[in-house]
């Protein structure tokens, strides 16, 4: 048996001058993942860029306004930055004692 998640997203529509942003990742209390950020940054660039709205409204999907940042999600994705800057410095520094060596 398969369950069907909706997936966490940010959607905007538009009524006249006013602009309805909602939030939509209830399985998490509306936890804000990077996606997530990034998805709510661009409409609210698109409310800010347009003069024809007038006013923006953030509307959270289901009983709670957000529970904050997914800690998880942001604890793995700087895990996985500081083991790509690793794996980079390593590199680095074996190309750099190949040099030497030489």
């Amino acid at each position: 048996m398969t369950t069907d998640q909706k997936q966490p997203g940010v959607g905007m529509t538009v009524d006249g001058h006013v602009c309805v942003i909602s939030l939509d990742n209830t399985a998490k209390k509306n936890a804000i993942t990077p996606e997530l950020m990034d998805q709510l940054s661009k409409h609210l660039t698109t409310f800010e860029n347009d003069d024809s709205l007038w006013a923006a409204i953030v509307d959270p999907a289901g009983e709670h306004t957000t529970a904050g940042l997914d800690r998880v999600r942001r604890a793995m994705s700087r895990y996985l930055l500081n083991a790509e800057f690793s794996a980079a410095w390593l590199r680095h520094c074996a190309a750099a004692a190949e040099g030497s060596a030489g």
